[in-house]
């Protein structure tokens, strides 16, 4: 564990959080996989892309396919309270071909995979602790790294941190969303020198200065593919509020 930064899996011990709210949280919060520090969101597409081809792989390979039950049997012993498990799962010790419910197995595999890809993320720490709290959840337990001190620390700095955030001024240069497409505005400002803009200032643009004004459009565009409209319309309705209260000018 590097300064500053803390497990998924650790985290959602910390706060009971379920496989499908660990997700959630990246969406959210800066995390990265490994050693280097990338201070950015990470694309969650691209971690969808590798478990749904690794469950394939699982699914053809049956000898791997055993290998890996193990392993989940053993991490779900240790995750027992957020990994939820239906009859699916003494398909996955089978042959799953020869039942006849390949997409069934398919359809339940590829979440836990990516389940666990995302329980190995590194996740920033104050920001989760603040987000989270601020949406309502509760500190559970301590966890290595996040002592019931810290937590309380990190609250405790949470309104100076915000308070300076909002004097700040976010600039953001023309040339990423004048005349672009919606999705270019997007991609230019999430790329630009290295760390990108927040999903807050990119909705905040793609809504005031680009013409965007369809909040469920907005929310797509920035939030995870699959989701529903009602989904899409509330998480771009929180980052819009959450847009009010900074100070973004085009540069």
């Amino acid at each position: 564990m590097f300064d500053g930064w803390i497990d998924m899996g650790l985290l959602a011990q910390a706060f009971n959080l379920t496989d499908v709210e660990c997700v959630e949280l990246a969406k959210r919060v800066p995390c990265q996989f490994g050693e280097k520090n990338h201070h950015q969101l990470y694309d969650l597409e691209e971690i969808d892309h590798f478990a749904k081809t690794y469950a394939h792989e699982l699914m053809n390979n049956p000898d791997q396919r055993t290998a890996y039950c193990v392993y989940f049997d053993v991490m779900n012993a240790r995750h027992s309270d957020t990994l939820q498990i239906n009859s699916s799962w003494k398909l996955l010790y089978e042959n799953p071909r020869d039942s006849g419910k390949l997409k069934e197995v398919f359809d339940f595999l590829w979440p836990i995979v990516r389940y666990y890809l995302i329980l190995d993320l590194r996740v920033e720490k104050d920001s989760a602790v603040r987000f989270l709290t601020k949406e309502g959840y509760s500190f559970h337990r301590e966890v290595k790294g996040l002592s019931k001190a810290i937590f309380d620390s990190i609250l405790q700095e949470t309104a100076p941190a915000e308070s300076s955030t909002e004097q700040h001024v976010i600039l953001v240069p023309r040339s990423l969303w004048e005349g672009k497409t919606h999705t270019a505005v997007r991609n230019s400002m999430r790329s630009h020198d290295g760390e990108g803009f927040s999903d807050a200032v990119i909705a905040h643009v793609l809504c005031e200065w680009c013409g965007l004004t369809n909040k469920t459009q907005i929310g797509r565009l920035l939030g995870k593919s699959g989701q529903d409209d009602s989904t899409y319309l509330r998480y771009a309705k929180t980052l819009l509020d959450e847009a009010e209260k900074l100070d973004i000018r085009p540069a």
